[in-house]
């Protein structure tokens, strides 16, 4: 919870049983929260009900993401990428801190503070990026290996460098990395922002998922 809002991390896909688990969650979550989060994808079967049931609270959709897929098999997947552009993953402290740094001012969330540094540090593991456009920190993403699939997360760019071919970078070294790692096939929830860059690219759209707001 932030804020006064909670978010429904996961439930039921859908049917009469994912109905209920959204008024129980909705139930617990007004104890301490104003508001809730909720994603849902429509395409899932049975989920009409859960949807209907925002519907009728009145929630208000507030984000719409597309799920995209790329075959890694596939020779296309070799992304060009802009010159002046470098992309290093995160492997030491000072590294750690400027990708931390980097996603609070892409996202625009408070500068990190040490502590969240130092966790961040503990918890990390292979698959943060880093991009460089000259010697200036420009963007940050990642990928988690499940299985043979990329799954990637949280590629986002500084404002004043967006449109000069950071994110592209991006996704091109994590496809590269998850390719030499086994993955066969790297899926991707992307907002309307980079969805077109990621289809130009290759990836495919099998779906979309939607992000409600409803008042407790």
């Amino acid at each position: 919870m932030t804020d006064g809002e909670a978010t429904l991390v996961r439930g039921p896909a859908g049917g009469h049983g994912g109905r209920t688990f959204l008024l129980d969650a909705m139930k617990v979550a007004e104890r301490n929260a104003t508001s809730m989060l909720i994603t849902v994808c429509p395409a899932y079967s049975g989920v009409t009900s859960a949807i209907g049931e925002l519907q009728a609270r009145n929630a208000e959709c507030v984000g719409v993401d597309d799920i995209l897929a790329i075959d890694l098999s596939a020779p296309t997947t070799d992304v060009d990428v802009e010159p002046g552009i470098e992309v290093v993953e995160v492997s030491t402290r000072a590294e750690v801190a400027e990708f931390e740094l980097t996603t609070a001012h892409a996202w625009g969330y408070p500068e990190p503070t040490s502590d969240v540094i130092e966790d961040a540090c503990a918890r990390l593991s292979p698959g943060s990026f880093l991009a460089y456009r000259g010697c200036r920190a420009a963007g940050s993403a990642g990928f988690t290996l499940v299985g043979q699939v990329a799954r990637l997360w949280g590629g986002a760019v500084v404002p004043e460098l967006r449109g000069c071919g950071v994110y592209r970078a991006l996704v091109a070294s994590r496809l590269s990395a998850a390719s030499a790692r086994g993955a066969t096939l790297a899926l991707v929830h992307a907002a309307t922002s980079s969805s077109p860059i990621l289809q130009r690219i290759g990836f495919q759209k099998f779906g979309e998922r939607r992000t409600f707001r409803v008042t407790l």
